[in-house]
């Protein structure tokens, strides 16, 4: 890795391409060191996060280059797996819920940064929304099929189209967040039997959204 190294301090602009391969073989001689006295999670997960720390300062020597950004932040959230693992127990089951919400924060971050971006709500609010249930239901808190989790699903999604519609008058954004609260509430009494909530929530909402497109508009 030495050769890399030095190939990228003689030009950081034009070899910045030298650190990649500079860091992971530093790194894999740093394994060899490791090997037997380290346990083998943590080595995987400082593998992972020696990639994403190349591709971290690769996007700082150029902030133009966003790919290596987000090449970094995947592989910084990939590095949360093998640690976790390593403290045993159920612990690792939550890194499903993890990645979700690490998903998510990209679009919060887009969406927060300029108002224009408002479409990057959806998807944060979605995988948030899924990240929550995926939690409780590891946690034990809610079952397959279960009301609970049907609720939040609904409810977690109304809220977020209810954010289009409030702060960013999206007046299509209204007839989805008045359709997903009603489906939360529903969910509430019918939400346990998923053979009989689906196709009467598939009913009702086209109905309403069929009540919508045929009424009269105010002049």
């Amino acid at each position: 890795g030495l050769p890399f190294l030095i190939v990228y301090l003689n030009n950081r602009t034009k070899n910045w391409w030298a650190l990649i391969p500079a860091g992971v073989l530093l790194f894999l001689s740093l394994i060899v060191i490791l090997s037997t006295s380290v346990r083998g999670e943590w080595i995987g997960a400082l593998f992972l996060f020696a990639i994403a720390l190349s591709f971290f300062v690769v996007y700082m020597n150029n902030r133009a280059r966003q790919w290596a950004l987000l090449v970094a932040y995947i592989m910084f959230v990939l590095s949360l797996a093998p640690i976790m693992s390593s403290f045993g127990g159920d612990t690792d089951e939550y890194f499903g819920s993890i990645f979700l919400l690490a998903v998510a924060v990209p679009f919060f971050i887009v969406y927060f940064r300029d108002g224009k971006n408002w479409w990057a709500i959806i998807p944060a609010g979605v995988m948030t929304t899924l990240a929550v249930i995926a939690t409780l239901g590891i946690a034990g808190l809610i079952r397959d099929a279960d009301a609970v989790g049907i609720t939040i699903l609904m409810g977690g999604l109304a809220a977020t189209f209810a954010v289009l519609w409030l702060r960013h008058m999206k007046l299509w954004a209204r007839d989805a967040t008045f359709v997903l609260a009603a489906l939360a509430v529903f969910a509430i009494f019918f939400g346990s039997d998923p053979g009989t909530f689906w196709p009467i929530a598939f009913i009702l909402s086209g109905v309403y959204l069929l009540y919508t497109t045929m009424r009269p508009r105010a002049a």
